[in-house]
């Protein structure tokens, strides 16, 4: 079962590893368009975690156990009037 496990998750990443280098255009939320070179651009960034330990967990010591969790989360609000002037905002 571990050995399973630990196979899938090394082709789960090698896949997305492949997939982010393979020179996909980057992709970013909606974009509004206003006057010849002004817009508008919303974005969410989102970071997870996924832990696995098959070591020193249960009553015993000897389960294991997988964890998920958000570690962050941003809002991204860009903005440019034109070439020169524009504006950045996360939270």
């Amino acid at each position: 079962m571990k050995k399973r496990l630990c196979a899938a998750a090394l082709a789960l990443g090698t896949c997305l590893t492949g997939g982010l280098m393979a020179g996909q255009p980057a992709t970013a939320g909606p974009l509004v368009e206003f006057g010849d070179e002004g817009y508008m651009q919303f974005d969410v960034k989102l970071q997870g975690i996924a832990d696995f330990t098959d070591f020193g967990s249960g009553v015993d010591g000897t389960e294991s156990r997988s964890d998920f969790y958000l570690r962050r989360a941003r809002l991204v609000f860009t903005g440019m009037i034109n070439d020169t002037w524009g504006a950045k905002f996360q939270t």
